[in-house]
């Protein structure tokens, strides 16, 4: 008697052990399916020399225009797993069937970025914290968006400078944690670029958004206090 109680015994606390493992994994497939109706942030780059128009690809008979990315631009949207997205260059017909795309991708949660006529890239949580702490160089795109030339230099090495035209763009080759300066004709520092993951590849000087930011952080003086006293 005493052995079958036993035998009885062990059977169902394995039975308790299975039990708590199913729930378990109930448990992390509700989540994961929860995370998966979360909404997340995706970025289209443009590399093309000519602008492309960005589409949502619905249930609909016709995808759906979202605008247009012009060259060398991006695009951000916020998105959900699995939702597909589809580009073109432009054309004069105000309609687009799937056929005329030249491109499609499906979002998919660890893009984070497409650049369009490449191949998607995802990464899990651990994988990208991994990516973004390489330390190897890779080359990097400096634009001038002001209305005026500007001069980069990094701030390691004061030999390496340039000035950028207008619109213009310059390509270097950078490392993880190193900084390059924007400033102006007459040596006043308007920006700072910090490169601050590997794979960086986009800074750009933007006249009305970094002067004003450099504004900001700038404390205002103090007035200076005049005392007046007597020597006696």
């Amino acid at each position: 008697m005493m052995r079958c109680a036993l035998v009885i015994t062990a059977a169902a606390l394995a039975a308790s052990k299975e039990s708590d493992t199913d729930a378990a994994y109930k448990r992390s497939r509700l989540v994961y399916e929860a995370k998966k109706n979360e909404p997340f942030a995706l970025i289209f780059e443009n590399p093309y020399a000519e602008p492309r128009e960005l589409y949502w690809i619905g249930s609909g008979a016709e995808p759906s225009l979202m605008g247009t990315v012009e060259p060398g631009g991006e695009f951000n949207v916020n998105t959900y797993e699995g939702h597909a997205f589809g580009w073109r260059p432009p054309a004069q017909s105000e309609t687009c069937t799937t056929d005329e795309l030249e491109g499609t991708v499906h979002a998919a949660r660890g893009m984070e970025r497409h650049v369009f006529g490449e191949k998607p890239r995802v990464l899990d949580a651990h994988a990208r914290k991994r990516e973004q702490e390489r330390d190897d160089p890779f080359e990097a795109h400096f634009t001038n968006r002001a209305a005026y030339a500007m001069r980069l230099t990094d701030t390691k090495n004061a030999s390496r400078t340039v000035d950028v035209a207008p619109g213009a763009t310059r390509i270097w080759s950078v490392r993880r944690g190193e900084h390059y300066d924007w400033t102006s004709g007459d040596g006043e520092l308007l920006y700072r670029s910090v490169i601050e993951f590997y794979d960086q590849k986009k800074h750009d000087f933007k006249e009305e958004l970094h002067t004003a930011l450099c504004a900001e952080k700038t404390p205002p003086s103090e007035p200076v206090r005049v005392a007046e006293y007597r020597d006696e």
